[in-house]
């Protein structure tokens, strides 16, 4: 597959300095930033819960796809430079290119999440409180998406 950097090439690229917040959790953005250069750190309320710094990285896909506020507050680390999609929706069914590339991005996270859950999961076995890990679990792989 080309580049997928390539798909935003007639887009604008914006450049921000290091230290900057480019999404507020809890704002309605509803934009794609997508990393072209540089590095971010993913915060949920005060901690910091990933960083990326890989050419491609998507930010704000949560939000846009489920049409709610964004979900983290993502700030670069180091100067970056970003493509934004200002209409995503339309962007994503016009390129399916990049609609392939934000589900693998979504499963790559997901499949984490949820092995990191085995892990806990197995670390506590017999402990009185697996049981909220298993729920956890559970819901994840069976809940179905309200529509949308």
């Amino acid at each position: 597959m080309s580049n997928i950097l390539d798909q935003f090439k007639h887009l604008d690229a914006v450049q921000v300095k290091s230290g900057t917040e480019v999404i507020t959790e809890g704002s309605d953005l509803n934009q794609l930033h997508v990393l072209a250069y540089g590095g971010v750190d993913i915060y949920k309320g005060e901690t910091r819960v990933a960083s990326a710094n890989q050419p491609g990285s998507v930010f704000g896909e949560i939000s846009v796809l489920l049409k709610t506020p964004c979900t983290a507050t993502v700030k670069t680390t180091q100067d970056s430079t970003f493509y934004i999609v200002e209409q995503p929706d339309a962007f994503l069914q016009a390129n399916p290119v990049v609609a392939l590339h934000v589900s693998r991005l979504l499963a790559v996270r997901l499949n984490n999440l949820t092995q990191y859950l085995i892990d806990v999961k197995n670390q506590f076995e017999g402990d009185d409180h697996i049981g909220m890990v298993e729920d956890i679990l559970n819901t994840l792989i069976n809940r179905q998406p309200k529509e949308l």
